[in-house]
């Protein structure tokens, strides 16, 4: 099941401030960003037609670090726990990182743009573990 790690997303005061809103309407603001985000990402990644992706669950989204230098503006999506398989070929990934950046348009503030990382995950080399 591959995970999508969202960093450097917009602060809450780059999400439209609003002059004397409270800090539990901008972090209500910024949970419902980030709800909105996840929702398109997740879509996505089933939208790309990755082998073994076959809806939105299957998918996991977490958000790290968000914006720190105002001037930043740069969403930056790493794709992980993506199963090295044969059928996932540089092709598929690619088609899977172009779905996931251009699903950010919408829900990312004017000025800001995606750069997208898709890393396999080798079962071979690496370990994994669920349940």
């Amino acid at each position: 099941m591959p995970i999508i790690r969202v960093e450097n997303y917009p602060n809450d005061w780059t999400l439209n401030p609003v002059p004397d809103e409270t800090e539990e309407a901008r972090q209500g603001k910024q949970r419902k960003w980030k709800s909105e985000l996840a929702y398109a990402l997740r879509n996505a990644c089933v939208a790309a037609e990755v082998l073994g992706i076959d809806k939105p669950d299957d998918v996991t989204v977490v958000f790290g670090g968000e914006q720190v230098v105002e001037s930043d503006r740069k969403l930056v999506i790493f794709i992980e726990g993506l199963f090295d398989k044969p059928e996932r070929t540089k092709e598929v990934r690619d088609r899977l990182a172009e779905r996931l950046g251009k699903a950010t348009r919408e829900p990312l503030p004017l000025g800001w743009h995606a750069e997208v990382l898709v890393k396999r995950f080798n079962t071979e080399k690496d370990s994994f573990w669920a349940g």
